[in-house]
């Protein structure tokens, strides 16, 4: 991963996050700085504030090409019908490149239980490459 390419993603900071000074829990912002080979991002939102996150404390939707291969792949995901129609109209809301768009598909990922597993990682994971297509990624220890 490319830290250009993180600049501009939508993530959300971790909702149960205990200290932040900011009070942004649950809030979703675009990443403008990321520092410290991706330990740290700068993360802007919607009113303007700026907070400064732990990569692994960051949410974000796993990359549409990494969830396509893992769609192709059911058994390894263990999602229904029904649970894979939500990850596209997820994905779609995502696509639209709307900031409010985007914010309702990454809260919709990360309040489903079984499709957060599936879908979302920290910004951390993936940048570390700890975010596999054929399977679950491989967890840093954090439960999200």
């Amino acid at each position: 991963m490319i830290m250009k390419d993180l600049i501009g993603t939508t993530v959300m900071v971790q909702p149960d996050m205990l200290q932040d000074p900011m009070e942004m829990q649950g809030y979703t912002g675009k990443i403008t700085r990321i520092f410290d080979d991706y330990r740290a991002a700068c993360v802007k939102f919607e009113k303007s504030e700026i907070g400064f996150y732990p990569t692994d404390l960051l949410l974000m939707l796993i990359p549409a090409d990494i969830v396509v291969d893992r769609l192709r792949n059911p058994d390894k995901m263990d999602l229904q019908i029904p649970d894979a129609i939500d990850v596209f109209e997820m994905y779609q809301l995502h696509a639209t490149g709307l900031p409010e768009a985007q914010k309702m598909a990454l809260d919709w990922a990360v309040s489903h239980d079984k499709l957060s597993e599936a879908i979302v990682c920290s910004v951390r994971d993936l940048a570390e490459g700890r975010v596999n297509r054929f399977g679950a990624q491989q967890r840093s220890g954090r439960r999200f």
